[in-house]
C-alpha cells in the first residue's frame, strides 16, 4: 500500500502560521505494511511544487492529483504519475486553480 505525504515547503504564504521547519521537498512516497504499520521511504519527489495541502489518488488510475494552497498567489492542482512498483511521482500536468 502506497502513502504520500505531504509537506509545506513555505510558510510565508499561508494564511495560518505553521510550527516547525519548511520541508526541503514537497511529497514523499511511503510503503506501509498494513500487517503492523510499518512504513519505508521509497521515493521523494524532485520537482519544486509549493505547498501541497490536498491530495486524492484517482480511484482507478495509477494518478495522484494535489492542489496546492497559498494566499499571496493562486494555487495549482496538479497531476502525478504513480509507479505503483517504485512510489515514485512524475509530474504530468499542472492547472491554475484560480
Amino acid at each position: 500500500q502506497l502513502i504520500v505525504v505531504s509537506c509545506y515547503t513555505r510558510f510565508d504564504n499561508l494564511a495560518h502560521g505553521p510550527r516547525g521547519t519548511e520541508a526541503k521537498r514537497s511529497l514523499y512516497t511511503y510503503s506501509m505494511d498494513p500487517a503492523d504499520g510499518q512504513m519505508v521511504l521509497l521515493a521523494i519527489t524532485q520537482d519544486e511544487v509549493m505547498n501541497p495541502a490536498f491530495s486524492r489518488f484517482h480511484p482507478r488510475k495509477n494518478l495522484l492529483y494535489t492542489c496546492t494552497e497559498s494566499v499571496a498567489e493562486n494555487g495549482q492542482i496538479v497531476t502525478w504519475r504513480v509507479c505503483p512498483e517504485t512510489g515514485r511521482l512524475s509530474k504530468l500536468a499542472s492547472s491554475d486553480a484560480g
